[in-house]
């Protein structure tokens, strides 16, 4: 009998993506990110917060909603062994997917187990390096 990830096939069966750029960033490290054509599907910014506290963060957060949103977050955890963000969250708080960095691994992932379609326990990339 094979497993789960057996017969999904290899790691990118399933997988759904935007178009990229793929480089070397300036200190040899493999990058991906979004091609700037995307840049033209944006409509206006919801939310922009700078050196904030969690609580105002948050506060400004419930505001925002949709089922399309582009996220972009600067995280320090400094001695976190894990830090992320919350998406897809019911109003009840009883579902959503985390988003975070496994900092003792160096390895994003998102968990999806609250959910009541659950996607895989969770979902690994490779350390993430920012150019």
């Amino acid at each position: 009998m094979q497993s789960k990830l057996e017969e999904r096939g290899p790691g990118w069966s399933g997988c759904a993506s935007l178009p990229a750029n793929i480089f070397l960033d300036k200190n040899g490290n493999f990058g991906v990110k979004p091609i700037d054509e995307l840049k033209s599907l944006r409509s206006k910014e919801l939310l922009s917060v700078t050196n904030k506290s969690i609580t105002s963060v948050n506060r400004g957060l419930a505001k925002v909603q949709g089922d399309l949103l582009e996220v972009i977050v600067e995280l320090e955890g400094k001695d976190a062994k894990k830090f992320g963000v919350s998406v897809l969250k019911s109003p009840d708080d009883r579902e959503h997917t985390l988003i975070y960095y496994d900092a003792e691994n160096k390895k994003l992932k998102a968990d999806g187990s609250n959910l009541f379609f659950p996607i895989m326990p969770y979902i690994a990339a490779s350390s993430h390096n920012s150019s």
